[in-house]
């Protein structure tokens, strides 16, 4: 009895992952990171609630637990009290993965930071937490309740495109013209970059890349790259670019600005000098 329960809860739970997979096939052929968030939260439901549905019936099927569950239930007062305050967490984080899978802040796939400690992509959503990947290829298990809670930084949400700042620092002898037009052809030369020009900015000549002046600093001219790309390799463009700008300035004789300290050392004075004294006296 209690096998062939268990048996038709797990053929109901793969049934039930069948259909919903049937059903949102045509969108997830269409690559729609929402239906497959959706998707993936509403197979982890089905099984729970199936499951539960199961554990109910065995207690049922089994004269001694259907007793003791009769008996725990006629005197629920402490104990309804007692699992409402153990089930609260619980419940909240199922209400968390509700809201996050019908307001959709992220969807499985996207690169996201959770406030200022937990970076990478969303692999799953469940009822109970969500799961994600970060760039060590470690696993983040973090309860819907907690996300809920924290602000988010989506890169993905509304368009797949970032834009990396890049600062590079250059000395206030060096020729700062020569040195911005070094780093845009840097920029352009790179094959992950992404020309992000409207109509209108190429019709009047605009620069593919921007590279702009945006600080005084203590030793040279700080100026900033503007790399536009994915997500998913944003960061290793920015790697890239730093190698093949410092040896492109460097070859055109452009000085990267560093640190310079000038030391003056001044003796200290000895005072009026005395003459020596004769000997023997």
């Amino acid at each position: 009895m209690i096998i062939g329960i268990m048996l038709g809860a797990y053929l109901a739970s793969r049934l039930g992952h069948f259909f919903l997979g049937r059903y949102f096939r045509r969108l997830s052929e269409q690559q729609d990171d929402s239906s497959a968030t959706t998707i993936n939260f509403l197979k982890n439901g089905i099984s729970f609630v199936v499951y539960f549905v199961a554990l109910l019936a065995i207690v049922y099927a089994i004269p001694p637990l259907r007793s003791l569950a009769l008996s725990l239930t006629a005197g629920a007062g402490i104990l309804a009290a007692i699992l409402a305050f153990a089930s609260q967490a619980a419940f909240s984080n199922i209400v968390g993965g509700v809201f996050l899978v019908l307001f959709k802040p992220f969807r499985v796939n996207d690169r996201i930071n959770i406030g200022a400690n937990y970076e990478g992509m969303v692999e799953d959503i469940t009822i109970r937490h969500t799961v994600i990947r970060d760039w060590e290829n470690r696993r983040i298990i973090i309860p819907n309740s907690v996300i809920s809670k924290e602000t988010i930084v989506n890169s993905n949400l509304a368009d797949r495109m970032i834009c990396k700042f890049l600062e590079v620092p250059v000395s206030y002898d060096a020729n700062l013209d020569q040195a911005v037009e070094i780093l845009r052809r840097e920029v352009m030369a790179h094959p992950d970059f992404l020309d992000m020009r409207t109509p209108e900015e190429v019709a009047a000549g605009a620069p593919a890349a921007t590279i702009r002046a945006i600080a005084f600093g203590e030793s040279g001219m700080v100026l900033r790259a503007y790399l536009w790309g994915e997500p998913a390799v944003a960061f290793a463009m920015s790697c890239d670019l730093r190698l093949s700008m410092k040896r492109a300035l460097e070859a055109e004789g452009i000085e990267m600005a560093f640190p310079k300290r000038k030391l003056s050392w001044i003796q200290a004075d000895p005072g009026p000098s005395r003459p020596l004294a004769a000997p023997g006296t």
